[in-house]
């Protein structure tokens, strides 16, 4: 279930990854406080995310936008973790 934000579009915010769960997601917290669990990312990403699985105090998120990596890492380096 695909969580919805205005006008019926698919929920997205934007998180900075502070860690990375025990599955290998990384972790971050939405604007609300809600933690947000992104694949393919990495502690230090700041990324947009389309919700998927949304929960009262966490969500699933996929990753639409890579804004900005740590140092030391390149967004084609990425974009290429993505595919």
């Amino acid at each position: 279930m695909t969580a919805r934000g205005p006008a019926g579009a698919p929920e997205r915010v934007t998180v900075r990854i502070d860690a990375l769960a025990a599955g290998g997601d990384g972790v971050g917290r939405d604007p609300t406080g809600r933690a947000v669990f992104v694949a393919r990312t990495a502690p230090g990403d700041e990324v947009v995310a389309r919700v998927v699985e949304p929960h009262a105090r966490w969500a699933r998120a996929e990753l639409v936008e890579l804004i900005g990596p740590p140092s030391g890492r390149g967004r084609q380096e990425v974009a290429r973790a993505i595919r």
